[in-house]
């Protein structure tokens, strides 16, 4: 009889523990969904702030690139494809390589990198194309 009485309190006992070890899980399925959740509207909103900075940026920035639009030369010294393809395409290159969420001192100091970038892209997709109209003289000044 005591060993029955002692079986049924290891019974209870593993079923509580078994209980309260479902309860943890519920509990941490619960927590992990609420990180979750926390994480997807805190994206959701930085994402719309981006979105909003950019917006408001977007007529500095469009100024800026028309003023950089207005100074690139083109000269193809060895024909005229490469300087016929770099401006048809340099420009474009320059561009994306600058984020288009930054204001227009953080747009100029990205400029730099941005026109090596965009030299580089346009070099390497002219020469993939097979052409055989290499850039034999390039020159970029930038006025403000």
């Amino acid at each position: 009889m005591l060993q029955r009485g002692y079986a049924k309190q290891v019974k209870e006992v593993c079923n509580m523990y078994i209980h309260e070890m479902e309860l943890l899980q519920i509990e941490k399925k619960l927590e992990d969904e609420a990180c979750r959740e926390s994480l997807r509207v805190t994206n959701e909103e930085r994402k719309k702030l981006k979105a909003e900075a950019a917006q408001i940026r977007a007529p500095e920035r469009k100024i800026a690139q028309q003023e950089f639009r207005e100074i690139l030369l083109f000269d193809g010294h060895n024909g005229t494809a490469a300087a016929i393809y770099a401006k048809e395409n340099l420009l474009n290159n320059i561009l994306s390589a600058i984020p288009s969420d930054l204001n227009r001192d953080e747009w100029i100091a990205a400029l730099p990198r941005a026109l090596v970038a965009g030299f580089v892209k346009t070099d390497k997709d002219f020469q993939q194309k097979g052409m055989t109209n290499y850039f034999s003289c390039s020159i970029c000044s930038i006025l403000y």
